[in-house]
């Protein structure tokens, strides 16, 4: 489809007989990912874990190490989005990797985490 030139993560939605294959998300973090979605390598650009649908409000929910929002440069955050890729938001708001005052590093990520399936 020509539009993740950096071959990051991405959503994608089709519908229910399999068709009309639609992006959702345009996450942009490196200039070229090396390994796809997938946090255990050097070499990453957007990696994204758990893809759930909550089931309330509908929101695709994900984690990912990517900075969305400007909020999240090093480290990894919990987010929602509406089925059609509208209204990203963090949910959470961990610290990520932040070098402490005496000079040791420590690192806040979210998690455990889990989702359930949708039941209508």
């Amino acid at each position: 489809m020509g539009t993740n030139p950096s071959y990051n993560c991405q959503i994608f939605s089709i519908d229910r007989i399999g068709g009309e294959l639609r992006q959702l998300t345009d996450f942009r973090e490196a200039e070229r990912s090396t390994e796809g979605c997938t946090y255990d390598r050097a070499g990453y650009g957007c990696a994204m874990g758990l893809l759930a649908q909550d089931p309330r409000g509908r929101e695709l929910i994900f984690d990912s190490n990517c900075n969305l929002l400007g909020t999240n440069p090093n480290g990894q955050q919990i987010f929602g989005m509406h089925p059609d890729g509208s209204g990203l938001r963090q949910l959470t708001d961990s610290r990520g990797l932040v070098k402490e005052a005496d000079g040791t590093y420590s690192a806040e990520l979210p998690g455990p985490f889990a989702y359930g399936p949708y039941v209508p």
